[in-house]
């Protein structure tokens, strides 16, 4: 049974929030844009062709899921990128999901369901030639 913690609940929350925010390409290039150096929503417009408007609806959704953060200097807004760190593993392990967890067993049944992922979970290429190259 998958832990039922708060925090675990709000850690996937959380997680699921920034995965959807990046998952619109417009709003991951924006995110990257903003990882190089603090920008304004005008420089951001520029970057990216798009009206003010779209990109102050992506930038509101970028912050809302808490990727960047917004500062106001005179009439201009400024907006940076917040650094994020995710682990698969220490999300699979608040999930109870992590090698060794009372779960693990489920893990190894879906090896039918997903061939293409290898013992150690990560996902593969097979190559022409039978090689694999270890997607990362």
């Amino acid at each position: 049974m998958p832990n039922s913690d708060p925090s675990q609940k709000s850690e996937e929350v959380r997680w699921a929030r920034v995965f959807k925010a990046l998952g619109h390409p417009q709003r991951y290039r924006l995110y990257l844009e903003a990882c190089l150096r603090p920008l304004t929503v005008s420089e951001l417009v520029a970057l990216s062709g798009r009206s003010q408007p779209a990109v102050s609806q992506y930038l509101n959704a970028l912050r809302r899921a808490g990727l960047v953060r917004v500062t106001r200097k005179g009439r201009n807004m400024i907006y940076e990128a917040v650094a994020m760190e995710w682990s698969a593993r220490r999300s699979l392990e608040l999930m109870g999901l992590a090698a060794g967890s009372p779960r693990d067993g489920a893990l190894a049944a879906d090896s039918d369901i997903f061939p293409e992922m290898n013992q150690a979970g990560v996902p593969a290429a097979v190559n022409r030639d039978g090689s694999e190259d270890f997607l990362l």
